[in-house]
């Protein structure tokens, strides 16, 4: 939550919400006192999505989730929206952001945004394209960051699940599985 802190009462809509990140992050605005709204690709997802702290899950493939985002937010809009498939989903998640809020693209699951798609954001609307080593880049910030993750989980606000392991010499499938959207949480490699 470094790029936008999350406050009991927020709206949010995170993309990917039955995913590694998906899962861990949507637990935790839960525990602040947000409201969670997950998007998922699949029927198997929004339950996965709803059992790891979701208010609402929608599969955005059978539906349309700017209609029912709005539809659950009074037609609002979220005060965050973070999205990490992009391409397929960009366009709407600047729809379904309050004035005010912020779109948080972190990720690119369905491939890049197309460039033009910036000058299309709403000039009421705030946009933040963070990566990794602005948050992590110093061994201080690592550390912190490891140990308030670990400390969520020791006290139960986070719950890490590992449906799917894969042999280290299955890698390749790992990563194949991964960037098709056919994993659910996280994932681990054994050697």
């Amino acid at each position: 939550f470094g790029t936008v802190p999350i406050q009991s009462g927020d709206k949010i809509l995170y993309h990917a919400a039955a995913g590694g990140v998906g899962t861990i992050l949507c637990q935790w605005a839960k525990h602040i006192g947000a409201y969670v709204i997950g998007t998922v690709g699949t029927e198997e997802k929004k339950v996965r999505a709803l059992a790891n702290g979701c208010d609402a899950a929608i599969n955005y493939r059978d539906g349309d989730f700017v209609a029912d985002t709005m539809a659950l937010t009074n037609n609002e809009g979220v005060r965050v929206c973070y999205d990490s498939v992009a391409l397929d989903t960009f366009e709407d998640s600047m729809k379904v952001t309050a004035p005010g809020g912020y779109i948080v693209l972190f990720g690119n699951a369905s491939g890049d945004v197309d460039p033009m798609s910036y000058s299309r954001i709403p000039l009421d609307r705030y946009f933040v394209h963070p990566t990794l080593p602005h948050y992590i880049g110093k061994p201080t910030e690592r550390n912190a960051g490891a140990k308030a993750l670990f400390a969520a989980i020791a006290n139960g606000t986070v719950k890490v699940d590992v449906p799917q392991t894969y042999p280290l010499t299955e890698a390749a499938r790992a990563h194949d599985d991964l960037e098709s959207r056919r994993t659910i949480g996280s994932s681990i490699l054994l050697p």
